[in-house]
């Protein structure tokens, strides 16, 4: 009996899935959720800013001006790393402000994601609460 090759078979088994898996508007198998769908969508158009040049040196940026340290922590006397750095308005909602190092804040991940509901990407009342306090710089 002649077995086929693993790597011929994981071919024709990850072209089946992604078939059956495809996210489409008419297939909603990957994610019946319009909110996840249109997270994933967001995520994608956005991901490439994430690796232009201007946005990795005004995050490197950021995060010296800092001192690597996670700038929530560090309200509340706790000293962790900042392996993130967050825009304080939005790039979806002030897409103008992408670059501004005043719109940049230092965190770390955990602080992050309490930043943001990762499915309607929306803020969360402490993400509000650093957007009220921090202003452009004054001229």
């Amino acid at each position: 009996m002649h077995k086929p090759k693993k790597d011929y078979m994981r071919g024709v088994i990850a072209a089946k899935y992604s078939e059956v898996h495809e996210p489409t508007p008419s297939n909603h198998i990957w994610c019946g959720d319009k909110a996840i769908n249109d997270y994933y969508e967001r995520i994608d158009s956005v991901a490439n800013k994430y690796k232009d040049p201007r946005w990795i040196r005004k995050r490197n940026q950021a995060l010296r001006r800092d001192g690597y340290l996670c700038q929530q922590c560090k309200r509340y006397g706790r000293t962790r790393a900042a392996d993130t750095v967050h825009h304080v308005n939005p790039v979806d909602v002030s897409p103008n402000l992408w670059l501004a190092l005043w719109n940049l804040l230092s965190l770390c991940r955990a602080c992050h994601d309490a930043m943001h509901d990762r499915v309607t990407g929306n803020l969360t009342s402490k993400g509000e609460e650093w957007a009220k306090r921090t202003s452009p710089p004054s001229k």
